[in-house]
């Protein structure tokens, strides 16, 4: 149970990187450089598999 509440917590906390980081809290379009730019934060922050 303790490791299903933390992958709900992580995916939470990006959901919320990706609100306020990536698209500074505004409507918009997933594109392609979106995806891009995510992609690599997250290979810095949590190492492969995010691409």
């Amino acid at each position: 149970m303790e490791k299903v509440l933390r992958s709900i917590k992580r995916n939470w906390l990006l959901g919320m990187r990706i609100q306020y980081e990536v698209l500074k809290e505004q409507r918009a379009e997933y594109g392609e450089q979106v995806i891009k730019k995510l992609a690599t934060d997250l290979v810095k922050r949590y190492g492969r598999g995010f691409s």
